[in-house]
């Protein structure tokens, strides 16, 4: 292995020894850093490591594939003192409730200045003291400071060390750079055979997610009391029950929904008790009635039967109330959305707060703490997600406890096109799978392949004749299903397929919407996902260098440079054999599915997704446009303001013009105002635009985007359509299709 710059070590949370070393211990293949470090290098005490590290997705079924890893460390002394011992008993405790950014801390126990203890998760270095109160340092030994509450058990020694997370770094000699390469958790430590080696088998962050619970332990509440009756909205519950939320960390005038009697109940805890407010259909689409025992010719009824408090959301309730959802403390927007939903669920359980990404009890999340996720990646997506909303989410019906695989992968994110993943450093993201727009293709970085991996994989397996969806599934109804099946109902295979392998059906689970209704959308969704399978989209895999300026993402584009070969070898959707590139102009693009690290030689093998091959088209287009407000005549230019963050979520609309550029005016419509082919853009300042003046002066509600030139149409034909004048789309020229195909339709 080439490691004569390069070393590579692990480090795992809460493993340390030198209290000056705020990292901890780095196991180290290679020798240590020159330079000042927070760690303490243990050189050429990793005796065994992975040779690669990897990571893929299916985009069709949302599937993410990990690579456990196993390392072996040298059976040292420090070795074995750190990692094949716990602490089992303290008397010691923490005496006063400290926050996760409190820099004091109160214990039971005086005279440990100048040592770290640990308490929880957290390690924590103790300083100056004055009594039994001890300046300190928190999340020390690559821990994370968490809350603490008065009777937490001090240990001196590491308490625990299975699911203790671990980093697998590479630090290069060279630039003297560090970079984290896989991030995970312990799963399990023995000594090898000899007991020379401690064996340490270590399982990628994701891969454990996938296998989480949440509402684990459920326990019954005991409902008793009376049930009204109530001839319009169906029986009542009155009584109030005894009861803490286990949603909520503070249950206070905070949604409390049970199941009890075979239906949903809604209240409010009040001073410990929990108060009903409506019960049954009255506050539930289609929902039972209670079932309990009528009496005849009375106003009640007693009631007595077991409950369980389950999670809900439900946004047709009361005019879409966020307060009403046990989602609540995420906002209007937030309270409904998908992709921030799942978020919060992994996030929720680890602070104390009933309101942002971490607001449920550690019953309802998994409680990882934000340093473990791409935060900034997440948010972005959330913003750009408005449209992926949740109608309905009923959880935890019966006590059962959820599997974060079919919440967070199958309910909320796969029906959208969303993914969890991982970066090229190990932090989890949420990925999607789209179209290219014009954005993200400028920004695309170019990979150069080196020789001689340039393979390109046809996908056999990908062909699927159906792909279904089960809308509006609840405890108390079935699912409706909505089937797209190839126009002949099977799949182009040969009839051999049938007989040798299953007929390749994609579900989505779609219970987050209402059954019935307006399914266009489920349908186009079901209708794109389709047509993808059929066509068995291509694979292309390069080999590439560690890069500086772009990080391997998974979901993310990229452009591939022509490969230093002479022959053709791409075959596109027409089944010819073409030269590469196929354009000057449009460039191989495609999304990076699959992402492989080779340790010893520093190299990436990266799978990309030709998403555009079915069209044979290579990018969506979607120019610069704004939508414009007003505007004034100011000697003889108009200054014309632009909506903030109409086609834009992340940043101003108007910021995306350049003086110099060529636009045009358009109706709603898409009828171009009267005005020439294009007039030039003069200067751009802040929400504004200074432009030439055109024969119709712009309106309100008007589009301005480029032009109509050769650059981003055919012929300078606009592309016409109601509300849809900025809509572009790309053939293999670059141009707009025009003719038959109206490019409106692909926006």
């Amino acid at each position: 292995m080439r490691f004569a710059e390069r070393t590579v070590a692990i480090v795992f949370e809460g493993i340390g020894n030198d209290v000056t070393k705020s990292g901890g211990i780095a196991y180290a293949f290679g020798r240590a850093p020159s330079g000042a470090s927070d760690y303490e290098w243990l050189t050429d005490t990793l005796i065994k490591i992975p040779e690669t590290i990897t990571t893929s997705v299916d985009v069709w079924t949302g599937q993410v594939k990990t690579s456990p890893i196993n390392v072996s460390v040298a059976n040292v002394d420090l070795a074995a003192r750190k990692l094949l011992y716990q602490q089992a008993r303290t008397d010691d405790t923490v005496t006063a409730a400290l926050l996760a950014a409190t820099d004091f801390i109160e214990l039971s126990k005086t005279g440990l200045s100048d040592t770290v203890v640990f308490v929880g998760n957290e390690a924590i270095k103790l300083g100056y003291a004055l009594g039994n109160l001890y300046a300190c340092v928190r999340g020390y030994w690559g821990t994370i400071a968490e809350p603490h509450a008065v009777g937490a058990f001090v240990y001196a020694r590491n308490p625990f060390l299975l699911y203790r997370t671990y980093r697998l770094i590479v630090y290069d000699h060279t630039s003297q750079s560090e970079q984290t390469i896989q991030r995970g958790y312990i799963s399990g430590i023995q000594t090898n055979n000899e007991g020379t080696t401690i064996e340490i088998a270590c399982q990628e962050l994701l891969a454990l997610i996938s296998r989480a619970q949440l509402n684990r332990g459920a326990p019954k509440i005991n409902v008793t009391g009376s049930v009204s009756h109530n001839a319009e909205i169906g029986g009542q519950l009155t009584n109030n029950v005894d009861m803490t939320s286990r949603v909520w960390r503070d249950d206070s005038d905070k949604p409390v929904w049970l199941n009890v009697g075979g239906t949903i109940a809604l209240g409010f805890v009040v001073s410990g008790e929990w108060v009903p407010f409506l019960t049954g259909a009255a506050v539930g689409a289609n929902a039972p009635e209670i079932e309990f025992d009528q009496l005849d010719n009375a106003q009640s009824s007693p009631f007595s039967e077991d409950a369980y408090e389950m999670f809900v959301i439900v946004r047709s309730l009361f005019g879409s109330a966020a307060s009403l959802s046990s989602s609540g403390g995420l906002g209007a927007s937030g309270a409904f959305n998908a992709v921030q939903l799942a978020y919060s669920f992994l996030r929720s359980g680890r602070g104390a707060s009933d309101s942002g990404d971490d607001q449920w009890a550690g019953n309802w999340g998994l409680g990882l703490p934000a340093e473990y996720f791409d935060t900034a990646a997440i948010e972005a997506l959330i913003a750009d997600s408005a449209s992926d909303i949740v109608q309905r989410l009923i959880l935890g019906w019966d006590g059962e406890a959820v599997e974060i695989e079919d919440l967070v992968f199958n309910k909320l994110l796969r029906p959208r096109g969303k993914f969890l993943a991982n970066t090229q450093s190990g932090l989890i993201t949420i990925g999607a799978i789209s179209l290219l727009d014009i954005e993200e293709f400028a920004g695309a970085p170019i990979l150069t392949p080196i020789a001689p991996r340039l393979q390109l994989t046809i996908d056999l397996n990908g062909a699927f004749s159906a792909v279904a969806a089960d809308v509006g599934e609840t405890p108390w109804s079935d699912p409706d299903r909505i089937v797209v099946e190839s126009r002949t109902a099977q799949s182009q295979d040969s009839s051999r397929r049938a007989l040798y392998d299953t007929r390749r059906e994609l579900v989505y689970d779609f219970s987050t919407l209402y059954a019935g209704g307006d399914n266009l959308g489920i349908q186009a969704t079901l209708l794109s996902r389709l047509m993808a399978g059929i066509q068995a989209v291509p694979q292309v895999t390069i080999d590439v260098v560690e890069s500086s300026s772009a990080t391997y993402d998974l979901g993310s584009w990229f452009k591939i440079a022509a490969p230093e070969i002479h022959q053709a070898w791409w075959v596109d959707a027409s089944g010819e054999r073409v030269e590469f590139p196929v354009t000057p102009d449009a460039q191989l693009t495609g999304v990076l599915v699959g992402r492989k690290y080779n340790i010893s030689s520093g190299l990436y093998t990266l799978t990309l997704l030709m998403m555009q091959y079915r069209d044979n088209k290579f990018i969506r287009w979607r120019a610069p446009a704004g939508l414009v407000v007003s505007y004034a005549n100011i000697a003889g230019t108009y200054h014309i303001t632009i909506a903030q963050n109409e086609f834009h979520a992340g940043s101003s609309d108007a910021s995306k013009f350049s003086p110099n550029d060529y636009v045009q005016l358009f109706y709603a419509d898409g009828e171009p105002a009267a005005g020439g082919d294009g007039v030039l853009v003069l200067s751009v300042t802040g929400n504004a635009l200074e432009v030439a003046a055109t024969i119709d002066a712009p309106v309100a509600g008007m589009i301005l985007r480029l032009a109509t030139f050769t650059v981003y149409g055919n012929g300078g034909s606009p592309v016409a359509g109601a509300g849809r004048a900025y809509v572009f789309y790309a053939d293999s020229t670059t141009g707009i299709i025009h003719g038959s195909e109206q490019a409106d339709i692909y926006g």
